[in-house]
């Protein structure tokens, strides 16, 4: 606009000293003398001069300022360019856009909304026609948008960010120019694309190993959750909250956590205890670390990362018992060894000696003597065995159970008949039951063996008073005890003698496997089996069996 101006003054003086210096010299031709025109017209002259040094001077400038204004504009087209940035203009009335890249180097052109939509991505094309639509309303608003355009060297679509604001208005309040800048966004776009896929992959690792956010204020002594991608709250969370939430004994490990959060001990941490998640007890490993501080470098907030690791924790206590199973199955092994060699070898040595001891110069009393001893030695020997057999097939799964009807009255007075002669001299053996005549349907050779094991187990225990037989129905079941007055057993070894090679009494033969295999037996028919003993007073065991083993339940 300057340089236009000076042109113009520059126009009209010319215009007006040549008009004077035509009229001065026609003038001076007509009326003057010779020496006064020859000094009028050197006067005219230099004045022309004058004139003509101003109008080099002015052309002079006008170019200068004209390179310097190019040089600008070229220095702003420079930036324009390397920066992916194009200004539009978008004029309402004739519905065209105008291109204002490269001002000054004559690469203005114009181009229809159409020309504008044959160039977009299809997917983005709905939102530039609803753009051009507000457009040609003539609002005063500002837009911004995103969209991809194809460029015409490379045929390829770039992501554009484009913010459009009113550039004229006029009396009526309506927008007769926009003025538009379209930025290059492929960069911003993948660095947000990789941001929202980061964001997704964090998301995926905390969702499948079940790990939580949460930040801990310090000023506030409040705990935040945040979501899954750790950035936006979700809800606050109380101290008092968090420690009714606690397991009981895991709150000395969580007042430490919050004391070296507090008193700033540590800029990172680990512990695990404890929490109820969200209505039952889940083991938590805490793992945090300082997340922002002051410009003095106190601590302002922790970062605390909670990961779920119950199912780890329940998986590592199941290693552990199972390592002290293994452990104690090599000491019931060796046990096991130690006294099937003892239990075996002691009768052998018995059946051996006194074998040898027979002979023909022996009296009828003293054969008599020697026969029984071998014959307890063989009952015993053979018992050894069929414990060790038997319960190797249960072990193996190998035991078949051979279900039969039979009257239990019936069936418990000939075990009392067999064992009758077998009491010894100041015991007292009785037979109890019901008057209802019961049936059950269960392995008859097992129960006998059961009711005999415990009988010779009453027998062993029992000095003196009385063994007892007897039954009732219970339960929809039938419950067989045998009842003496013998030792009895403390309660720290009732629930031990059911195991596996133990005893109450180490110096009583025997393997120790009567009540284990009893145990077994009793819980492969779906029974119990129990005992109720008191110290110096007897003991009571018994077992419990359904009359239809395939509905199984529990002796009260």
């Amino acid at each position: 606009m300057k340089i236009d101006r000076n042109i113009r003054q520059i126009t009209i003086l010319f215009i007006v000293f040549t008009t004077i210096l035509i009229a001065s010299i026609a003038y001076i031709t007509w009326n003057c003398h010779i020496k006064f025109l020859v000094a009028i017209l050197l006067f005219i002259f230099v004045i022309y001069i004058l004139f003509l040094e101003r109008c080099r001077r002015i052309f002079i400038n006008i170019k200068k300022n004209h390179k310097k204004t190019f040089k600008y504009q070229h220095e702003i087209n420079t930036i324009t360019r390397l920066n992916g940035i194009r200004f539009i203009s978008y004029l309402v009335e004739k519905g065209i856009f105008i291109s204002l890249n490269k001002m000054g180097e004559g690469e203005y052109f114009e181009f229809t909304p159409e020309t504008l939509y044959s160039y977009t991505h299809p997917n983005d094309l709905s939102l530039i026609k609803g753009i051009v639509e507000r457009l040609n309303q003539a609002k005063v608003e500002n837009m911004s948008y995103e969209y991809r355009l194809k460029i015409r060297d490379t045929g390829n679509y770039s992501w554009r960010y484009t913010i459009i604001r009113p550039l004229e208005i006029n009396s009526q309040g309506k927008v007769t120019s926009y003025i538009a800048s379209d930025l290059d966004n492929d960069k911003a776009h993948e660095m947000t694309n990789n941001l929202s896929l980061f964001r997704k992959k964090i998301m995926f690792i905390t969702s499948i190993n079940l790990t939580m956010f949460i930040q801990y204020n310090r000023k506030e002594k409040l705990f935040i959750r945040l979501d899954s991608s750790g950035e936006k709250e979700s809800h606050s969370i109380p101290l008092d909250f968090w420690f009714d939430h606690v397991y009981p004994e895991d709150l000395p490990i969580c007042k430490q956590l919050l004391k070296v959060m507090d008193e700033q001990l540590e800029e990172q941490y680990h512990t695990e205890y404890r929490y109820s998640f969200p209505s039952e007890y889940r083991w938590f490993s805490i793992d945090i670390a300082v997340y922002e501080k002051d410009e003095n470098g106190e601590y302002l907030s922790y970062m605390c990362l909670c990961s779920d690791i119950d199912t780890r924790k329940k998986e590592l206590q199941k290693e552990i018992e199972l390592l002290h199973k293994a452990e104690l199955a090599n000491k019931l092994k060796d046990s096991f060894i130690n006294n099937l060699s003892h239990e075996i070898r002691t009768p052998l040595n018995a059946i051996i000696g006194f074998s040898n001891l027979i002979d023909k110069n022996l009296t009828d009393e003293e054969l008599i003597y020697y026969k029984k001893i071998i014959n307890d030695n063989n009952s015993q020997l053979l018992s050894v065995i069929d414990s060790t057999i038997d319960k190797s097939l249960f072990e193996t799964n190998s035991m078949t159970m051979k279900m039969t009807y039979f009257t239990v009255k019936e069936f418990l007075k000939k075990i009392y008949q067999k064992f009758t002669t077998q009491i010894p001299q100041g015991i007292d053996f009785n037979l109890v039951y019901d008057e209802s005549d019961a049936s059950i349907r269960t392995d008859g050779r097992w129960i006998t063996n059961i009711i005999s094991a415990l009988i010779k187990n009453a027998i062993t225990f029992t000095p003196k008073g009385s063994i007892t037989l007897g039954y009732q129905c219970k339960d929809n079941g039938i419950l067989i005890y045998v009842k003496n007055t013998g030792i009895g057993i403390a309660p720290k070894d009732q629930r031990r003698i059911f195991e596996m090679f133990e005893q109450v009494d180490d110096f009583t033969p025997g393997l120790g496997m009567g009540l284990n295999l009893c145990k077994t037996a009793i819980t492969r028919l779906s029974g119990t089996i129990g005992v109720e003993s008191e110290e110096g007073k007897g003991s009571k065991f018994w077992f419990w069996i359904p009359c239809d083993p395939s509905k199984p339940a529990t002796a009260q």
